[in-house]
């Protein structure tokens, strides 16, 4: 059952506080100061970095105003009198940290950006809610039209691709209206709702850029299960318990979760929405729970602690608190139970994600097909292993990997009567941007977001084509990889061949051990040294496969024995 001083909650608490002591240290907390209330500290405290403040550090005011409102042992922020000033100056902060149009930056100045806007107007919004139950209407009232400016710009806009931005924007829109009681506020939230409950897929994930990704999914059920305690409705929680069936298979027997072989390779393991569902006995939400919990403990998962400062004020410390402060006594997740709720052994192949999941009695593996067969593994001794792809440099300065983000790779599926399964990937290379574009362009890219970008459909263009590019992967190249995975009786077998249509000079060739190399800002966070060790036969030679790269292509041959 529960862990720590305080029951279930007491693990969380402990990363709540300790989280919110990192965020007093990015706050600007001089009254006189013009940037009074900014967590950005690197614009203003460095000075010589930036331009303008990444408003998505404003979304850390939402765990200060909660430990200011909860008591527990060990928090000192609560009843704090200069704690509510913060507050309320990281509020007054965001406000005039927006554009006219009542978007807000993250990346770049003037880049109106969907993801900030939504995020942060759910924080604030949030933390309004709580200073009118703590009786500061006045203040909430004064506040009410620049959080409305935002909310009427995510009204007239979505972001289709990104399924956990839209489901901020839905939590933003429903807490508008129960600012105001406008009716027609009322009209967008259904509206939005609509939208955001048509993007999860059938078998329970939400799309993430084309495709199914765990750590952005605990995030989704943060989000959508707060949501479903506000409003009690049916459709948000019975879309919350599907999403849960779906992250049930990714789970790993350590505890953690995600990783490299989500569409986005990103691990985060929130807490917030698995409790809400934990405490109104959801048995997926139970065990994911339990194991996470085990997974804290062991410091196997990201924390606000390990991330970097921009995702520990924009998801975790949020997600942390929220969880910290529910109330002691509700029941807790439930760890060390080997077996997943009503599942057994996990064997199932989601073909619309691409994502295969094998469990036998000590071996548990996942694989991507659509992101270039990746796979990860654990044996019994939960020892990690797996591969994330090739990597491959040619002298001509190209970097290519055969992680190729796209649901576009011809897969093949097959299983057969015996339990045995079997995978096919073809996938070309895709080219890798190591370009850092800003050592050489910093002073004309300052100069076209200084001006250039003040008229909001040339922002508009230029941050669709900057994900395009950065994001969604780069050209395919003249290499291609097949790769066949079987799993058998006891054994996981891998087949690879990688061939050339052209002829190629080689740099450098390797096997990646669980690195993401698609942009994605979240990724590649510390958790502990766990990351899978790459399995490769004894006296397989990279050097010797670049060679025969250049010659034409290689062949790769890997058998992993497991307990049946």
């Amino acid at each position: 059952m529960g862990m720590g001083e305080a029951g279930f909650s007491g693990i969380y608490r402990k990363f709540a506080l300790l989280g919110a002591e990192r965020l007093v240290s990015l706050l600007d907390r001089r009254p006189w100061s013009p940037t009074y209330g900014c967590l950005d500290r690197e614009y203003w405290h460095y000075k010589t970095l930036l331009e303008f403040p990444r408003a998505v550090f404003q979304q850390g005011v939402l765990s200060l105003a909660l430990l200011h409102q909860h008591p527990f042992e060990g928090n000192a922020f609560f009843d704090r009198p200069a704690v509510l000033d913060w507050v309320k100056a990281a509020i007054r902060f965001w406000a005039k940290s927006q554009n006219r149009d009542g978007s807000l930056n993250e990346w770049y100045l003037h880049e109106r950006s969907f993801c900030a806007s939504a995020f942060t107007a759910w924080a604030i919004s949030e933390t309004l809610l709580l200073l009118r139950k703590a009786g500061e209407e006045e203040f909430v009232q004064a506040s009410l039209a620049p959080f409305l400016r935002t909310i009427a710009w995510l009204e007239s806009r979505n972001n289709p691709l990104v399924a956990n931005q839209m489901a901020a924007s839905l939590v933003a829109l429903h807490n508008a209206f129960r600012l105001t009681n406008d009716p027609l506020r009322r009209e967008f939230y259904e509206a939005r709702k609509h939208e955001v409950l048509e993007m999860q897929q059938e078998e329970g994930w939400f799309s993430e850029y084309r495709g199914a990704d765990i750590g952005y999914s605990f995030l989704i059920l943060d989000l959508l299960a707060h949501l479903g305690r506000q409003t009690g409705d049916d459709a948000i929680r019975r879309s919350v318990d599907r999403l849960l069936d779906f992250l049930v298979y990714f789970v790993h027997p350590d505890g953690t979760a995600g990783g490299v072989y989500g569409n986005r390779g990103t691990s985060h393991c929130f807490p917030y929405g698995l409790e809400l569902r934990a405490s109104a006995g959801n048995p997926a939400a139970r065990w994911i729970a339990g194991n996470l919990q085990r997974a804290l403990a062991g410091g196997k998962v990201a924390t606000p602690l390990t991330v970097d400062d921009q995702y520990m004020a924009y998801f975790y410390v949020n997600s942390f608190t929220l969880a910290a402060v529910l109330k002691d006594g509700e029941p807790a997740g439930e760890g060390g139970r080997t077996a997943a709720p009503g599942i057994g052994r996990r064997r199932r192949y989601f073909a619309e994600a691409g994502l295969l999941v094998r469990e036998a009695d000590g071996f548990y593996a996942v694989v991507n097909a659509k992101k270039g067969g990746i796979w990860r593994a654990y044996d019994k001794e939960l020892k990690a292993q797996g591969d994330a792809g090739y990597v491959v440099v040619l002298e001509d300065g190209r970097c290519l990997s055969s992680q190729r983000l796209g649901p576009d790779a011809s897969v093949r599926f097959r299983e057969e009567g015996d339990g045995s399964c079997e995978l096919q990937i073809e996938t070309p290379f895709c080219g890798l941007d190591m370009s850092l574009p800003l050592v050489k362009w910093a002073v004309p890219f300052k100069f076209f977001t200084q001006w250039i970008l003040r008229f909001a459909p040339l922002a508009s263009f230029f941050g669709r084509m900057l994900k395009r590019t950065k994001i969604l992967g780069g050209n395919d190249s003249e290499i291609r990889l097949v790769r066949r995975i079987r799993f058998g009786e006891g054994v996981m077998e891998i087949q690879d061949s990688v061939r050339s249509s052209q002829p190629v000079r080689v740099r450098e060739l390797a096997l990646n051990p669980g690195l993401p190399v698609v942009h994605s800002p979240s990724s590649q966070m510390f958790a502990a040294f766990d990351g899978p060790e790459v399995q490769a036969p004894l006296g397989w030679d990279p050097r010797a496969a670049a060679a025969d790269l250049e010659g034409g292509g290689f062949a790769l041959s890997r058998r992993i024995p497991f307990a049946s």
